[in-house]
């Protein structure tokens, strides 16, 4: 499947698809590959991966996964502040003038947009029957390898084991942070806060 006339797409976690050639060029290392690119940050911190932390025995390991939330779309309202409140979506088109643009199609959607119905691989013209007041943004892929590195340099900060999945989600062993004391949740929070200071994106944290 893919972006009408755009070439093949990859999903980020909110069911946003990405032109393959873009991943490759622009979001470079992050999408380069699960294991180079979370090894590509690593090596930026001067740090290596330590692999799976050891347990003690009757000890349990503690995942999170974290996911940020409608990626595109929110990256599109920090850049845009006047979309808040807003149903928004992210595609090729502006969806501003007939015919082609009306087959544009969405790649992210906003829990606002996602009330009224619209869905990634809706198309535009769909998605405005459904949602007159919907509000488009363009990718902006450079942004998006800005939020997503700092991210998980905040996540990376946490913990270094850390497993990526697409641009905006990973897994993270934080079995050590929660050995040495701190609650499951306290970390998740502090996690969270500290994406979203550094992204000005939201973050969902699960266990």
């Amino acid at each position: 499947e893919g972006v009408p006339a755009r070439g093949e797409a990859a999903n980020d976690a909110g069911g946003s698809r990405v032109p393959a050639d873009v991943l490759r060029g622009v979001a470079a290392p992050l999408h380069r590959g699960v294991a180079r690119g979370v090894a590509a940050l690593l090596d930026e911190r001067g740090e290596e991966d330590p692999g799976p932390a050891s347990l003690a025995a009757g000890e349990e390991r503690v995942i999170f996964h974290v996911d940020l939330d409608c990626f595109f779309a929110s990256v599109a309202m920090r850049e845009h502040p006047e979309l808040a409140g807003e149903a928004v979506a992210v595609c090729w088109s502006s969806g501003e003038s007939k015919g082609e643009s009306s087959a544009s199609e969405i790649s992210s959607a906003n829990y606002a947009a996602r009330a009224r119905g619209v869905r990634a691989g809706m198309f535009l013209g769909e998605a405005k029957r459904l949602c007159p007041e919907l509000k488009t943004a363009p990718f902006d892929f450079e942004k998006y390898v800005e939020a997503a590195s700092r991210a998980f340099e905040c996540v990376l900060s946490t913990t270094p084991r850390v497993v990526g999945k697409s641009i905006d989600e990973c897994f993270a062993d934080v079995t050590e942070c929660v050995r040495a004391g701190r609650e499951v949740w306290e970390v998740a929070s502090t996690l969270r806060g500290a994406i979203a200071t550094a992204t000005g994106c939201p973050a969902s944290i699960g266990s």
